[in-house]
């Protein structure tokens, strides 16, 4: 979507939440955004935006100054950021409580929404699943403190197609180039003949191609990196 970062997280809010459904089924443009913010917007920066938007609901109040539609309206948009979150938390799982900025935010959510819940009954409801988040939060504490010799996943990585399509994949760090081809082989439901094989490539901001990481290819922790899987 063009525009400002934070005009794309309205967007988000204000046309995708409310569309969700009860299915189970996720919206995949949402998730999309979900899986994909952080080449392009920092999780300190969503949080803040996401923020923002919940603080603009912090006057709600039932009195003569404030038409009703008005206090409607800005209930709505504090439980927009918390289903937000809760979607966010279920798509990444463990890994959302690995960054600093996403962890201490579920904190400071977590305190405007009990306050908020304090005054108006129409965010008791809101209170619940910032509840279960927190407990989420403190459980995962737990287990990084426990085995944190045993997070090795880094997190998403964009691959992109010879035809130009993209895909998000979860990769972990002892996953090597060939591993990746047989996952992508599968997200793409892939099927070659004998003689054809899918090869990775890592694409640098320079253009450049290094084509020989198929055997040799080892992520590092820190990589933010490009990828496009091609016919070889």
């Amino acid at each position: 979507m063009a525009g400002m970062p934070e005009k794309t997280v309205e967007y988000l809010l204000e046309t995708r939440i409310d569309a969700q459904t009860d299915d189970g089924l996720m919206d995949k443009f949402l998730e999309d955004f979900i899986l994909t913010h952080i080449i392009h917007m920092p999780v300190n920066i969503l949080c803040s935006y996401l923020k923002n938007y919940y603080m603009r609901g912090s006057t709600v109040r039932m009195d003569d100054t404030l038409p009703i539609d008005d206090y409607e309206h800005k209930i709505v948009a504090k439980r927009r950021v918390v289903a937000f979150l809760n979607l966010w938390v279920q798509i990444l799982g463990l890994r959302f409580f690995l960054d600093p900025a996403s962890n201490s935010f579920v904190e400071e959510l977590y305190c405007y929404v009990l306050e908020d819940s304090r005054q108006f009954p129409e965010m008791l409801s809101n209170l619940e699943p910032m509840c279960a988040i927190r407990q989420l939060r403190e459980s995962a504490m737990q287990t990084i403190n426990r085995h944190s010799s045993l997070v090795l996943d880094c997190g998403n990585q964009v691959i992109y197609l010879s035809d130009t399509s993209s895909f998000v994949m979860n990769i972990r760090l002892d996953k090597t180039a060939a591993d990746i081809c047989e996952m992508a082989k599968t997200k793409m439901r892939y099927v070659s003949s004998s003689n054809e094989e899918l090869q990775l490539v890592e694409v640098k901001s320079s253009g450049g191609k290094f084509c020989n990481l198929i055997k040799t290819f080892k992520f590092t922790s820190s990589s933010q990196i490009a990828f496009q899987i091609f016919q070889k």
